[in-house]
């Protein structure tokens, strides 16, 4: 499978918007995507430390966990901030796939340069 960082995005900021704080977990829009691919998505949400998640067995003897999403972490809504903004986005996924290679790391750095550049262009302060 490869991870695919729109869906990825998408998923964060939908748990961004939807958990309260209050709930046993966020209901995630299945979006006509495949539940294993949405599934896989959401556990490497969880493995990467961008949010927390109940594990959820399976009782249709299909062997598919189901991640239900409680909140983002600290490093959640750090990664979603570099990568919030439509523009920053697109940006940033043009210049990783350009290069054809990143990480999360890499992307959240070049995320994060591209909205220096933006709060430079806007306030006049360089950062």
């Amino acid at each position: 499978m490869k991870c695919d960082m729109n869906l990825i995005r998408d998923l964060l900021l939908e748990i961004e918007t939807k958990a309260d704080g209050r709930s046993d977990g966020v209901e995630i829009d299945h979006r006509d995507l495949d539940p294993y691919f949405l599934q896989e998505h959401l556990q490497l949400l969880k493995e990467a430390g961008f949010i927390n998640a109940h594990e959820v067995p399976d009782t249709d003897e299909d062997d598919l966990t189901h991640y239900l999403p409680i909140r983002l972490t600290w490093h959640g809504h750090e990664f979603i901030g570099s990568i919030r903004d439509p523009d920053i986005w697109q940006k940033t996924d043009k210049a990783v796939t350009t290069a054809g290679s990143w990480t999360l790391g890499l992307l959240k750095d070049v995320a994060t340069a591209y909205a220096r550049q933006k709060i430079a262009e806007v306030t006049g302060v360089a950062l």
